[in-house]
Parts: structure tokens; C-alpha cells; sequence
């Protein structure tokens, strides 16, 4: 194969290039997807384009070469939000006519080549958040999609079920989020598939209806144990991955959370707490931010006591990022489940006061100053309740007094 590093610095020369041609279909697709990547212009970008999508259609060799090493060097040398564009629209012909020879084939299932390019997609999508719009790359996914396969339940279903499958693949490193972009373009692609059957349709309605269900499932529960890395040394997702993933928890529901989420989060809660503080908060405050803060609440105490655990580390004195991180959850809660959330981050921090001692008492305190002013932001958005009044004349500035005495 010609060396990556030649290709992209431009040195290949075009009669090397066509000669090749007829020779090894192989070296062909790797020199023309790389010259892809290096960022030619105007219509020789076009043209490395089409030869490079013919060249797919026509050429086994060619084809399991890109699904196989060439879609990732692609990935590998992308950077410029050029790169990106170019890279994706290859990757997705290449992913339409795996599927497409799979479904001609009869075969139902994603093949070893639709998951590896879907991994690859996943990936760039990853990599070009540095320098274009994420969003607007999952979108274009999807209509391409809409738009090359539409109302095809075989091959929808193919290329939805590669990227739940590249959900699946073991991380690469300690904190790869290549499964957020490949469960929200699977949940998109399975969205296309066709659910109203006639009488030519191979299923019932009910086992249509079942197979949905079913899917949703898989990809929530995916969704929860990589989230929160369940029976794994990769870390739990970071802020920024958890804004990604906005967009699958949009239409979440009570029973999803309970299923699929809380499950995993009580177990890094046990096991490690401290670690897992920062993707709480931020998985806290992305669903508040979609309407679904409430689903806490009835998980604040009980089994879970989030609190409980989240207090620990507010009061973890040798570890001042879980103490940072633990107060963002404290202000998260509070902003999630108002009422409820307050009463009991409240009393919990004021019961903990009457036996604290020194730094203790400045994280507690810091903590109930962080409760009130999360309040006053709730207040003058024309959130607040009475009872938050009440608490904080009954509980909380008692308990501030007398540690203030105590101190004193």
C-alpha cells in the first residue's frame, strides 16, 4: 500500500496514480480516499470523490480495504472542517453499498463491514466537534439516509443496527465517547424504517410494534452502561459528552430511567463515587434542561440516596475536585426537583453540621450557599414556592446560627 505519509503531503503524482488503476484495486481506493482527505479543490475534489464511490461499487478488494484500514486512516488525518465534510460523504456511499450488497444478499443482520464503517463514521463525527457543528453532521447522516434508502426496511434496518453495533464495541480508550453519535444515528435511522404495514408486509403490526420496543430498549440500556461505564475501567462520560447525548435523553421516560439508567449509576455510585460526581451533575443538569429533572426525585433517598453519597464526597477532604464536582450535584438537584430536592440536600447538610468540625463546616456552609443562590436564580424566573421560604427560616438559618455560635 502507498505510504499515508506521502499521499498526504501531495507527492503522489496522478499518472503514478492511474496506472495503478487496473493493478490493485486496494492501493487505488487508499490513494484516492487519502488525496480525498488532503483537501483538494473545486472539481479534482469532485472527481477524487465519484472515482472513489465507482471504484467502491465495482471493487470487492477495494471495498474491504476501506472498511477495514482506509476509512480509519481517513479519520486519523481529517482536521479541517473540509476534511470532515469530504471524509463523511465517502463514508456514507461506502456504508449505502455495503448494505445494499448485504440486502441483495438476503443477509438481514449488519456485516462485519457495516459496523466497522459505522464505527469509522462515529468516530469522525467525534473528531470534527473541534472545528464544525455536531449537530448539523448527525443531521446530514440521517438525510443522506432519508433520502438514498427511504421506505427500504431491510437496508434501514441494516444500517441502523451497524451503528448500535458500533455502540457495542469495546472502548478504545479511557474515555471514548464514540458511542454517543452511533446510538443517536441509529435511534434516528431505525426512526425511518416504515411502521405503517399493509397487507403485503412481512410482519404483523404487533411484532412490528415489538421489534420497536425491543430496539428502544437495547439502545437505552446501551446508552446507560457506557454513560456511566458499567463493568468497565473507562471512565464515565465528561461534560462535553453528556451535552452530546442531549438529544437521546430528550424523549426518555420514567421507566427508561428507572430501567436503563439507574441501574448502572448505583453501581459506580458503590464503587466509585468520586470518579462519577462530574457526569452526574451533568447528566443531572441535561435532564432538567429537556423537562425530565423530576425523575430524581423519588431517588434522592431510599436504595439510591443520592444525597447520601453526594454528601460524602462534598465531605471528602482529600479530594477537592469530588468536593467540587460533588457541590455542582448539590446545585443540579436543587435546580431538577425543586421542592423536593431542596428539602432533602438541605436538611441532610444541616444534620451533618451538628457534629462537623473546621474545613467540614466551610464545605457545608458553601453548600447551603450554593442551595440558596440556586433558589434565588429559580426565584426571579418565577419558580419559587413558599415552602422554600419556610425550610429556609425553619431549618437552614437555625442551623447556620447555632454553627456560627459554636464556632465563635
Amino acid at each position: 500500500n502507498i505510504s499515508a505519509s506521502v499521499v498526504i503531503k501531495g507527492h503522489l503524482p496522478l499518472s503514478h496514480e492511474n496506472n495503478m488503476a487496473s493493478e490493485d484495486g486496494n492501493n487505488t481506493i487508499l490513494s484516492l480516499a487519502l488525496e480525498i482527505s488532503n483537501g483538494l479543490d473545486g472539481s479534482a475534489n469532485k472527481a477524487k470523490l465519484s472515482d472513489s464511490i465507482k471504484l467502491l461499487k465495482i471493487n470487492e478488494d477495494a471495498r474491504e480495504e476501506f472498511s477495514t484500514t482506509v476509512c480509519e486512516k481517513i479519520v486519523e488525518i481529517s482536521s479541517t472542517d473540509g476534511d470532515f465534510q469530504r471524509a463523511l460523504f465517502l463514508h456514507l456511499n461506502g456504508l449505502l453499498i455495503e448494505s445494499q450488497l448485504a440486502k441483495d444478499a438476503l443477509i438481514v443482520k449488519p456485516t462485519t463491514q457495516t459496523t466497522n464503517l459505522a464505527k469509522s463514521i462515529s468516530n469522525l463525527i467525534l473528531k470534527a466537534t473541534a472545528v464544525t457543528d455536531y449537530d448539523k453532521l448527525i443531521l446530514k447522516v440521517g438525510i443522506f439516509f432519508k433520502k438514498s434508502i427511504e421506505n427500504n426496511c431491510s437496508e434501514l434496518s441494516i444500517v441502523s443496527n451497524s451503528f448500535l453495533d458500533a455502540a457495542r464495541a469495546p472502548p478504545q480508550n479511557e474515555i471514548d465517547g464514540m458511542y454517543i453519535p452511533a446510538l443517536i444515528i441509529a435511534r434516528n435511522i431505525n426512526a425511518l424504517i416504515p411502521h405503517s404495514l399493509d397487507e403485503t408486509a412481512k410482519w404483523t403490526s404487533s411484532e412490528s410494534e415489538d421489534d420497536q420496543t425491543a430496539f428502544r430498549r437495547d439502545l437505552m440500556d446501551l446508552f446507560g452502561r457506557r454513560f456511566f461505564s458499567l463493568g468497565s475501567k473507562v471512565k464515565p462520560a465528561t461534560s462535553s459528552q453528556a451535552n452530546f447525548a442531549k438529544s437521546i435523553l430528550i424523549d426518555i421516560t420514567q421507566d427508561e430511567f428507572n430501567g436503563s439508567i439507574l441501574r448502572p449509576l448505583k453501581f459506580k455510585l458503590m464503587t466509585a463515587p468520586s470518579d462519577t460526581m462530574e457526569t452526574l451533575g451533568s447528566f443531572i443538569h441535561i435532564l432538567s434542561e429537556v423537562g425530565k429533572g423530576e425523575y430524581f426525585a423519588s431517588h434522592l433517598k431510599g436504595g439510591t440516596n443520592i444525597v447520601r453519597v453526594v454528601l460524602s464526597q462534598i465531605l471528602n477532604l482529600d479530594n477537592k475536585k469530588a468536593r467540587e464536582d460533588g457541590s455542582s450535584v448539590i446545585g443540579a438537584l436543587v435546580v431538577a426537583c425543586p421542592e423536593k430536592g431542596t428539602t432533602d440536600v438541605s436538611t441532610a447538610m444541616v444534620e451533618a453540621l451538628k457534629d462537623a468540625q473546621d474545613n467540614a463546616i466551610v464545605s457545608l456552609c458553601s453548600g447551603l450557599e450554593l442551595v440558596a443562590s440556586k433558589l434565588l436564580e429559580l426565584k426571579e424566573e418565577g419558580r419559587g414556592l413558599l415552602s422554600w421560604q419556610v425550610l429556609a427560616n425553619e431549618v437552614v438559618l437555625p442551623a447556620l446560627e447555632d454553627t456560627h455560635s459554636n464556632i465563635k
